[in-house]
């Protein structure tokens, strides 16, 4: 895998929130990978006690991570669930909002796994 960087994820999301963009077949597990390693440079300077400067940027630079990893796995979701078809109508039943209901489950459970909120 090659490393995402903060640009790309940028790029995918702006692409995504166009209307759904073609993305690297290991999209998910390279954004886990960069919200990873921008963790772990944060702890790491933490841990070495390094200057208030550089770790309040490389906390800045997690959260950002964090945050663009975040709508990017929401845009993506919205666009999968837009696929689906249209908001459920006032009149649908409660079998159908059940199935709502577990699908949004499921997406929710799909970008806690990612982005590990």
């Amino acid at each position: 895998m090659t490393p995402l960087t903060m640009d790309e994820l940028g790029e995918i999301y702006r692409r995504t929130m166009v209307g759904g963009a073609d993305v690297r077949p290991d999209l998910y597990e390279a954004i886990q990978d960069l919200v990873d390693r921008s963790y772990d440079a944060y702890s790491k300077a933490i841990a070495e006690g390094a200057p208030d400067v550089i770790e309040d940027g490389l906390r800045d630079q997690y959260s950002k991570a964090r945050n663009l990893a975040r709508r990017v796995v929401e845009a993506r979701a919205h666009y999968i669930a837009k696929q689906l078809g249209p908001p459920m109508p006032r009149s649908a039943t409660e079998e159908e909002r059940q199935l709502y209901n577990r699908v949004r489950e499921v997406l929710d459970t799909f970008q806690a796994e990612v982005v590990r909120l």
